[in-house]
Order: structure tokens, then sequence, then C-alpha cells
């Protein structure tokens, strides 16, 4: 029955022609943002061709976000690598970036966090700590993580806190511990529980712990009157955890808080001694397992897996055939503790954008990557050892003192040109000073050579009396220089300063019902200095709704009138996201439009599983820029074949069937 089913498959794959594509490979540094309407983080495209080379100088990329607004949309390629730069708007949450090559018809997507306040940017650095000599689990489907070990042998750390238990769960997302048999080390003190749920990132829970209260010890009478005697005796009760201690419960806490999710519906697990979590990042595994359901299919020292994005098993990450093309993505780890992973990876082939074909190209890589928490946190990257398009490039991000952040950014393409960005903020008493810049200049051939250096002071939030609007208000100075040679030789240059005040009023998040909300956000660039446009706009009005268990939509309207862009994506655009999970159902799609200008960009991803053993799979991707148009939409039919996939798949990029075997994860 199997090698029926293979049989038309192969030969599939023995008659299929290869189609020209390109591939792209994105990035944004610094990892997270503040949706403060002034930040920037700077995104950067590498586009190779179906062969694996860099594509053409001056290749047109187009960049798109359905939050916050690119300073320029349309940038061209140079030495295979496109940089965009994307500024806050005032709205939080995870934006999808877009990237697309109208030339190769390609498109490739990403997701990126906006912060709501700075505080919360220390977060997205730490780590947590667990060791566990007998049983450890982590559950690649639900993002949960246990361990059990008998006299309190698992060990969780994270900061400050410390937890030894007989058995642990955590859920990654949620930052919450639940332990039984557990010793909580909080601020230099030990409490013991029978059964603790903990956050650790807001130090806050419940457990059960014997604590001294008040009992009947006897009762007498006197008199008519019945005398009741107390005394102080250990019991188990309900208490509430803090970082200052433990107390009475004062609100009730039921108790399925305590119980432990079952993560017997995964497919895959994995199996270590010791885990280090960064939440939003990555997981690090040291004597790895690999399991998917009871069969144990991989064993190997160092192990990470990607919390973002598709979540895929060691063997899809390693090897897959995609579009009758063989991908392999093959890391291995030299080093990796807390703080510190070096790797060489070996990469051959890979996806072409979004959709099911596949693209050529070997690579041989150097990643060294190090996390001192909220103080350091960075990387180095060798990419293309041995190859005339290799890659050099540096990432750093470095808290000075308790209020101030510094990142740096450097990538040097082959040696023939340099590129690197830069920002250092300072949190005085009321206001935030910060200093960004970004330069690049053309190590070889004709002189290229380009500055931008921006200085801002923005206030702290004001509430505005009995409206719920916030109000910040700031200064900007900006220099840019460009000098450039034209063939014959002849140096130009061009300078340009810029001096704008603004105001940002931010709505603060309106319930309007218990499924939806409202936010808001408004902002004003006043340029003194400038005859022409020396007033501009941003606004953005989102809309959030909950449809139900497992389903959701966004809607966000933005209006921008700005120096940037305003002309050709338009000053109103409308960007949605949805959704929807649901038995044997999962959609999601996110799109833009703008509503007077030539742009419309759409993406949908579709699965549904027929049976156990049957799924249909099916994406569609639609862009359109300046009547420039990028359209691809695929089929896929996948079978289960023991604990993996095989998969038939059509793309209308590349006009024929396919086959996709282990990376079948479509959707």
């Amino acid at each position: 029955m199997k090698r029926w089913i293979l049989l038309p498959l192969v030969v599939v794959a023995a008659v299929a022609a290869y189609a020209s594509r390109a591939s792209v490979r994105l990035e944004i540094f610094p990892t997270v943002s503040v949706a403060d309407a002034r930040s920037t983080v700077t995104v950067t495209a590498e586009i190779r061709d179906a062969n694996g080379k860099r594509v053409p100088n001056g290749t047109q990329v187009i960049f798109n976000t359905t939050l916050g607004q690119f300073r320029e949309t349309v940038v061209t390629t140079e030495n295979g690598f496109a940089r965009g730069i994307l500024k806050a708007g005032g709205i939080p949450g995870s934006a999808k970036v877009t990237v697309t090559v109208p030339a190769f018809s390609t498109v490739g997507t990403t997701d990126f966090e906006f912060l709501s306040d700075r505080s919360l940017l220390a977060s997205a650095k730490e780590y947590i700590e667990i060791v566990a000599p007998s049983d450890l689990r982590f559950s690649l489907d639900n993002n949960l993580l246990g361990a059990s070990g008998p006299g309190k042998t698992v060990k969780l750390r994270y900061r400050e806190v410390e937890i030894e238990a007989d058995d642990i769960q955590l859920d990654i997302s949620a930052y919450t511990v639940r332990a039984r048999k557990a010793t909580l080390h909080i601020n230099k003190k030990d409490y013991e529980f029978g059964e603790l749920s903990f956050r650790l990132n807001t130090r806050k829970g419940f457990g059960t712990a014997v604590v001294p209260a008040d009992v009947i010890s006897s009762i007498e009478l006197a008199g008519f009157m019945p005398m009741i005697r107390t005394e102080k005796r250990d019991r188990l009760s309900l208490v509430q955890v803090t970082s200052s201690g433990i107390t009475a419960a004062t609100e009730p806490f039921p108790a399925e808080g305590f119980l432990f999710m079952d993560p017997s519906e995964s497919i895959t697990q994995i199996s270590a001694k010791k885990a280090i979590v960064f939440p939003r990042k990555l997981i690090q595994f040291q004597k790895a397992e690999v399991y998917v359901g009871p069969t144990r299919v991989m064993q190997i020292p160092l192990y990470q897996v990607n919390l973002n994005g598709n979540s895929q098993m060691f063997t899809e990450q390693i090897v897959n055939v995609a579009d009758n093309q063989l991908s392999v993505n093959y890391p291995y780890y030299l080093s990796m503790r807390p703080g510190e992973t070096s790797l060489l990876r070996f990469r051959l082939g890979g996806n072409a954008g979004r959709g099911f074909s596949a693209t050529g190209g070997a690579f041989v890589d150097y990643e060294l990557r190090w996390n001192r928490g909220d103080e350091f946190d960075g990387g180095l990257t060798f990419s293309g050892i041995g190859r005339n398009d290799w890659n050099l490039g540096l990432r750093q991000s470095i808290q000075i003192d308790p209020h101030t952040n510094a990142f740096a950014q450097l990538d040097m393409p082959a040696g023939r040109y340099l590129y690197g960005n830069g920002s250092i903020s300072r949190q005085f008493t009321g206001f935030q000073v910060n200093l960004s810049g970004n330069a690049s200049r053309s190590l070889r051939g004709l002189n290229y050579e380009d500055q931008r250096l921006s200085l801002s002071l923005d206030t702290d939030g004001s509430k505005i009396r009995n409206l719920p609007v916030t109000m910040y208000y700031g200064i900007g100075l900006t220099s840019n220089k460009t000098r450039y040679d034209l063939q014959n030789r002849q140096d130009v240059t061009r300078n340009y300063r810029d001096l704008a005040l603004t105001t940002r009023a931010q709505l603060n998040s309106i319930t309007i019902d218990s499924d939806t909300n409202l936010n808001a956000s408004i902002s004003t660039n006043v340029r003194p200095h400038r005859k022409d446009r020396a007033v501009g706009l941003l606004g953005s009005v989102t809309v959030a709704r909950q449809l139900g268990t497992g389903a959701n939509l966004n809607l966000t309207y933005d209006y921008v009138d700005d120096l940037f862009d305003g002309g050709f994506l338009g000053r109103h655009r409308l960007s949605f996201q949805g959704f929807l999970g649901s038995g044997r159902t999962s959609f999601s799609i996110f799109g833009t439009k703008s509503l007077d200008a030539d742009r419309l960009s759409l993406n949908g991803d579709f699965s549904y599983q027929v049976s156990g053993l049957w799924r249909l799979s099916s994406i569609y991707t639609f862009d359109k820029f300046l009547g420039d148009t990028v359209l691809d939409y695929g089929l896929g039919i996948a079978y289960r074949l023991g604990w993996r996939e095989v998969g038939l798949t059509w793309s209308k990029r590349t006009g024929r069937l396919g086959i996709q075997v282990l990376g079948t994860s479509f959707n």
C-alpha cells in the first residue's frame, strides 16, 4: 500500500522541470521594539536567485508592514542585500512584515512585536534554566516543558527566583510554573509548598502551604454563654505568594489552577537533562532525544528549537524534500551553555518565498550567539564560508546602566560594502533622549557613502484629565549626507537637515465589549523651517475582536501624511489579520490595502485534516505595487506514513506538481 502511494510521486519528480525563482531571508534587529511612534528597527533582506547566487545590484525590493511605517518603501539591492528602516507606530502588537521582489515574483514574510511599554524590553532578553537528572520533556505543539525527579531534584532558576520540586511544568508563553512538593527561594528566603502556581515575570501566585492558623481548641460555658478558645496550630492552607513572602489567601483560586496541563496529544516531544528557555526566542537542550509518539528518532548532545514561526521537529529542520529538491539545514553545535552558543551550519537549498517551491545553493556558516540577560545580547555570523559572496555580520545590544541602553549592527558583504547602524538612549526623570544613526559606504568600485544621524528628546506620557488619553511631546534633529562618484569621476554631495516638533496622543485601550478592544494613536510632526509640507500627520486605529474559541480578527486603519512614502503608498491604508483554529481546520490571513494608491498585499494559509492519514493544505500570495504584480497560489495533499508525511503539491509559480517529504507542514 505504501509503495503504491509513493509510485506516482516518484514519477512526477522524474518528469518535473526546473522553474526560476528566488529566496528571501529576513532578519530584524533589534529583535523587539516599543510602539512609541519614534523607535526604529532595521529589516535586512538577503535575496538569492534559484541557483543560490545573490541577485544583481539595483534589484527593486518593496517593504510593507501592518503596523508602523517604513522610512522608504522601495529599496534597491546592494550585493544581494536590501534594508528597510521600520519606524514604530503608536499601537502595540504583532506586525506582519512583507518583503516583495517583483523581478523574481517572490514574497517573504516575518512577524515583529511592538511592545506597549519600554519596561517590557528587559523581559525579552531573560532566560529560564531547568535541570532534571531524571526526566525533562518539552512538548513542541503547545510550548509546555515538564520535569520530574524525586527528592526535589528538579531545579528551576529565573533571575533571583529558584524553585526545587519533585514535579515542575512550565508554560513558556505565560511564564507560569506549576510545581508539586516545591521549595521556592525568593528574596533570600525559602518557602515550602505542597502545590504551587507561580508567574515568574510578575513574582505572584498561589500555593498550598503549612502555616500557623487560629483553630478552635475548646468550647466552655460561662453561665449561659459559650466561650470559644483558639490557639495557633500549623495547618495546610491556601496562600498567596509574592516576592515579599506568603500571606493567607484573600481571593479565591480554583483547585484546577494547580493541575498540570496534559501534553499527551503532542506528537513531537524532546527529552533532555537540561533546558535553557529564552521566552519569545528559543530553547536550548543538553543531551537531547527527539521522540515522535513513543519512538525515539534522534539523539544529539546539543540541540536548539526556535519558538518563533513554525515549530518543526529536528529531522524536518535538518533535511526535507521541497518541490522535488533536497534541502538541508544541519547545525553542528560547537558549544552551548547559558548565555553562549556557537555552531557550524551547513545549508543546501531552501524554500522559495511563501510557496511550495525551492531554490538551490550550498553554504557553510559560522554562528556565535551570546546573551547575558538584560545587560548583554548579540551575535557574530560569518555566512557563506569559502564562497565569493560571503558576509560578515555583527549584532550587539547592551544595557550600560539601568537607565541607558545601546545597540549596534554591522554587515560587510564580501568585503565590497559596509553597512552599520546604532542607537543609544538614556532615560531621565520625565523624558528620554535618543541618539541614532546609520551609515553605508562602498569598499570597492565606484565610491558611495551615505550617513544619517538623528537626535531626539521625548517626554514621558502625561494623562489628560477625565479622558482615556495619554500625551507625549518631543523634538527631533536629523542630518543626512550622501556622496557618490559618477562614471566620469565627478563627485556629487547632497546634504539634508531637518528639525521636527512632535506630539502624540495615545488612546488607552478601550473595552467595547467582552470580546472587542479599541486602540488608537495620532501623531503630528511640525517642521518650522519648511515652507511646503510643514506639518505631517500620522494616525492609527485598531479594533481587535475575539471571534469565539480559537478565532480572532484585527482591523487597522492608518493615515499617513508625512515626508516619507505618502506619495507611493497613499495616505489611507487598511490592514487586517485573522486566524481560525477549530477542530481539523486551521486558517490564517493578513493583508494591506492602500485606499488611494496602487498597493495591495494579501496572504492566506489554509489546512484541513481530512482524517488521521490525509491532510489538505493551500497557500495564496498576492502583491501589487505600482503596476508590478506577484501572484502565487498552490494546493497540497499530504499522507502520513508511520510518523511522517509525504505530500504532493502544485504551485502556480512552477506550474507543475512537486513532492514534499519530511518538511510538509504547509500551514
